[in-house]
């Protein structure tokens, strides 16, 4: 019986000890509660940033490319990749050498993706401009089949520069069955073998780099 009077008196102390524990937990809780609310958004917020598509870095005043239509912001008209510059213009060699697309911005960005608007480019390598000026082969693209083309680089390239060497087009064929006659057996060449990639725009982007506060 004792021990029974002694439970019931400790209860309210209990009860007492109880209560101020849990007035001491939500009151160190609800402003760790408010803080991670308010951080939580902040990162959301930086988050939701770092993966939204900068502007067109092509539309910046002082871009220039080897054919001005395929950067004036115009889906209308068509630009045209340049050949390469051979020192045996009039050979089979000669013939043979591929066209590329040059598009310069004013100063490096970093660059995640490329748009590429042509009906008729189906295989390319592409190039970056390094800092010591010389031109770095990233990657090569097959078979293109989707229009406009929608290239997304998977690590962001700081350049000023990128360069588009084609290697196929829909227009190959017909241009080889007018250039190259075979006389006797041996084939003459008397024009190029692979045509000029038509290019309405090239777009460039990466991410936006400011934090939304």
């Amino acid at each position: 019986m004792s021990n029974l009077r002694t439970k019931r008196r400790n209860l309210p102390v209990i009860h007492r000890m109880t209560g101020k524990f849990l007035s001491v937990s939500l009151a160190l809780f609800f402003p760790v509660l408010l803080w991670f609310s308010l951080t939580g958004c902040q990162v959301l917020k930086i988050l939701s940033t770092s993966q939204q598509w900068s502007d067109n870095y092509v539309l910046t005043s002082g871009t220039t490319s080897n054919d001005p239509a395929m950067i004036d912001g115009n889906l209308e008209t068509i630009g045209e990749t340049k050949y390469i510059e051979s020192t045996s213009k009039q050979t089979v060699r000669g013939f043979m050498v591929p066209s590329e697309g040059i598009v310069m911005l004013p100063k490096p960005k970093s660059i995640k993706k490329i748009i590429i608007h042509s009906q008729n480019l189906q295989s390319f390598d592409l190039f970056i401009l390094e800092s010591n000026g010389n031109w770095k082969h990233t990657q090569e693209v097959k078979n293109i089949t989707k229009r406009p083309y929608n290239l997304i680089l998977n690590v962001p390239i700081y350049s000023a520069g990128l360069k588009i060497r084609v290697n196929k087009t829909s227009d190959d064929d017909a241009l080889r069955r007018q250039n190259v006659r075979k006389i006797q057996g041996v084939s003459m060449f008397s024009g190029h073998t692979k045509a000029l990639a038509k290019i309405n725009e090239i777009e460039v982007y990466g991410f936006v780099e400011s934090v939304v506060q």
